[in-house]
């Protein structure tokens, strides 16, 4: 079921953030609030998820590198003919390539350990979003310069077969018996 909340999202994505990436070769299934960009056999994929039960009136930003050999679908499945960010063996949060804010700076001074990767490493960041239009134009004025400061070049830095590859082998379940 669709809310009025999920259609207000949809509709900004539309208006707001397609003409953005657009420019950069991106299409968007509103559908499922992603955009892809086909380069060859690769797609990049920003997936706008919508948080349910606990999460609802919350999204995040999911990036994904899909290659149809090396995919998440691995050779029991069927490739399929749009790819999700799930679907795919390299994938990352947008918010975890936040860099660390001044707060955070001061912890760097910490020798090395636990506590320190625990002060300094960004966290996991879920948006909020009402069926107010102008309160989720303003939410995404935030994530679309996190994209594309962040974002896209993660995104041209993983499209490559090779990267694809080797996340794909270190996925893959070993083989039994021998």
């Amino acid at each position: 079921m669709t809310t009025a909340r999920i259609r207000a999202l949809t509709s900004v994505l539309r208006s707001q953030t397609k003409p953005l990436l657009a420019k950069d070769g991106f299409s968007f299934d509103s559908s499922s609030r992603t955009f892809r960009k086909v380069l060859g056999e690769l797609v990049q994929i920003i997936n706008f998820q919508a948080g349910v039960r606990f999460m609802e009136g919350q999204f995040t930003v999911n990036l994904g590198v899909f290659h149809p050999q090396f995919s998440a679908v691995g050779p029991w499945g069927s490739v399929p003919p749009k790819p999700h960010e799930y679907d795919c063996v390299v994938r990352h949060r947008l918010s975890m390539l936040r860099p660390p804010g001044t707060v955070h700076s001061v912890f760097a001074l910490l020798p090395n350990g636990l506590l320190k990767r625990w002060l300094t490493t960004p966290r996991d960041r879920w948006w909020r979003f009402t069926g107010n239009e102008d309160q989720i134009k303003a939410e995404l004025r935030d994530v679309e310069a996190l994209l594309k400061s962040r974002g896209l070049p993660w995104l041209a830095e993983h499209c490559n077969i090779a990267v694809v590859k080797e996340a794909y082998e270190e996925r893959r379940p070993a083989p039994t018996g021998a």
